[in-house]
């Protein structure tokens, strides 16, 4: 379980453009300490995440940033991002497609950048989404 109390911003420049933002600390509550690789689990740390969202007519176009320093034995920076576009039939259905980035782009021991690798499997998810809001 991760708890996580957090802070919001969100403003609307334009009618068709929205910048929001969150920030706050999490606690993991967990009996492991470890992953099923070896490497261990994070016990708490923050997270922040940046968000731009598009909506022209009914298309929707988002993208977020998430930047998360966790506490291990020591503090890890991870980066992802999430980029989706989808097509809203109505006010509550929408149709969409997103892509994620879910590993980190900085190595951990050196400190530099890791190649972006957009298509592999382990690091990058590719999927199709039906929103219907009850």
């Amino acid at each position: 379980m991760r708890t996580r109390p957090a802070i919001g911003l969100s403003i609307q420049p334009f009618s068709f453009l929205t910048l929001s933002g969150r920030m706050g600390p999490y606690l993991v509550l967990s009996q492991y300490k470890q992953f099923a690789h070896g490497a261990p689990k994070p016990r708490y740390g923050i997270n922040e995440l940046l968000a731009v969202e598009f909506s022209i007519s009914s298309w929707k176009l988002e993208i977020e940033w998430i930047l998360d320093q966790a506490y291990t034995s020591f503090w890890n920076n991870n980066y992802s991002s999430s980029e989706s576009l989808q097509y809203l039939f109505s006010s509550s259905v929408s149709l969409g497609i997103s892509h994620s980035l879910l590993s980190s782009i900085i190595d951990d021991s050196t400190g530099f950048y890791r190649t972006v690798q957009a298509f592999d499997d382990r690091n990058s998810r590719l999927s199709l989404f039906l929103n219907v809001n009850l």
